[in-house]
C-alpha cells in the first residue's frame, strides 16, 4: 500500500482503487471508508476491487496503531493516554489525509465519507461543533473535501447508550485468572471478534426485541492475504479506549448535533442481522430525527461489505444519492 506522509509527521498507510476505467475528474464519486476496531484499511479490499465497475473511486486508510501506520506512543498502546485527546488526533490525522488527497490526487477534492463501526467516530468528530477537541478551524479544513457522510452500523456507545445484552454477555463474562496480559489481551480479542460478526435473528427490531445469543458467525476465508492482514486482534484494547468524550450524555449530545444540525447531508446504515448494541443506535438516530435505514434484505450483519461487497456499495450508492439528489 502507498503511505501518505502527513505534514504533521504522521504517516498513514492507505488503499485506493484508483479512478474508474475511462473516467475524467468530476465524472465518478470517490468514497473515503474509516475502519472500525481491531480491523485495518485491509479489511476494504473486496469493496475497493468491485468499485471500479459502479463508477466509484474507494479509498481507504489505516488508523495509526495499525500495520502500515504511525505506530502508537507508549502511552496510548498502554492505555495511559487521555482518550479524547486519543480521538482528537484520530479525527485530525482524517483532516490531514483529505487534505493530502486534495493535493497528491487530481479529481479528489472532494468525497463521500463512510465510516464503519467504530470508525464512525471520526466522523461525528468532524460534522459536530460539540466536539470541542478539535478546533473550528482544523474542523473547517476538513468539511470542505466533504461532500456527505454515511455511517455505516455505528455502537450504541456514539449514541450514549447503555450496554445491551448481547454485548454483556459476549463481553463481560469473566475472564480467568492467572493470564498474562497478551493472553487477555487474545481472551477479549476472540471475544469481540465472536460478538461483532455474529449473525443474529432478533425477534422484532423494530420493538427492541433482540436475541443475545448468535445463531453463527461471520469468518474470513483465510487462505487469503488481504484477510490475514486486515485483523489486528492487539487494537482491541485501544480501540476500547479512545472516545469522543469522558461520559454518556456528552458523547450522545455531540452525536445529536451531527444528526440535526449538520450542514452536511448524512444518513445511517445497518443490516438487521448484526449484534443489538448496533441496531439500537440505528433506532435511537431515527428517534432524534436522523436518517437511518435498513440495508441487506435481512441478509447481512456487519460484516455484509465483505459479504458481499457488490451489494453493499450497491446500497450505499442508493443512500447518497438519496442524500444528494442525484444518481451517483
Amino acid at each position: 500500500m502507498p503511505i501518505a506522509h502527513l505534514p504533521t509527521g504522521i504517516h498513514l498507510s492507505y488503499l485506493d482503487s484508483g479512478p474508474p476505467p475511462s473516467s475524467t475528474p468530476g465524472s465518478y464519486t470517490t468514497l473515503l471508508c474509516l475502519h472500525g476496531v481491531a480491523f485495518s484499511a485491509s479489511v476494504f479490499t473486496l469493496a475497493a476491487q468491485s468499485a471500479p465497475s459502479k463508477n466509484l473511486r474507494f479509498i481507504t486508510y489505516s488508523q495509526r496503531g495499525y500495520t502500515g501506520s504511525t505506530p502508537l506512543s507508549a502511552e496510548e498502546a498502554a492505555l495511559t493516554a487521555d482518550p479524547v485527546a486519543c480521538a482528537r488526533d484520530y479525527v485530525e490525522d482524517l483532516v490531514e489525509f483529505l487534505e493530502y488527497l486534495a493535493r497528491k490526487e487530481e479529481g479528489v477534492e472532494k468525497v463521500v465519507l463512510v465510516g464503519w463501526s467504530k470508525g464512525t467516530n471520526l466522523c461525528v468528530g468532524l460534522l459536530s461543533p460539540l466536539f470541542t477537541s478539535v478546533s473550528s478551524d482544523i474542523r473547517a479544513r476538513g468539511l470542505k473535501h466533504v461532500k456527505s457522510v454515511v455511517l455505516y452500523e455505528p455502537p450504541g456507545n456514539l449514541m450514549g447508550l447503555p450496554l445491551t445484552e448481547d454485548y454483556k454477555a459476549a463481553m463481560l463474562a469473566p475472564i480467568p485468572e492467572g493470564l498474562g496480559k497478551e493472553e487477555r489481551d487474545g481472551v477479549v480479542a476472540r471475544r469481540f471478534g465472536e460478538w461483532i460478526g455474529g449473525y443474529y435473528e432478533h425477534p422484532d427490531v423494530n420493538s427492541g426485541e433482540y436475541a443475545t445469543n448468535p445463531t453463527g458467525h461471520f469468518t474470513f476465508t483465510a487462505e487469503q492475504d488481504w484477510a490475514r492482514e486486515a485483523q489486528e486482534p492487539g487494537m482491541v484494547s485501544h480501540g476500547f479506549h479512545w472516545r469522543l468524550a469522558l461520559t454518556p450524555r456528552e458523547i450522545s449530545a455531540i452525536s445529536l448535533s451531527a444528526a440535526t444540525s449538520s450542514f452536511i447531508p448524512i444518513t445511517l446504515l445497518y443490516n438487521r442481522r448484526s449484534a443489538a448494541y448496533l441496531i439500537e443506535a440505528a433506532r435511537c438516530w431515527k428517534e432524534w430525527g436522523g436518517n437511518a435505514r435498513e440495508i441487506g434484505r435481512g441478509k447481512g450483519n456487519h460484516f455484509w461489505f465483505v459479504e458481499d461487497a457488490e451489494g453493499w456499495l450497491g446500497a450505499v450508492i442508493e443512500a447518497i444519492g438519496e442524500l444528494e439528489g442525484k444518481e451517483v
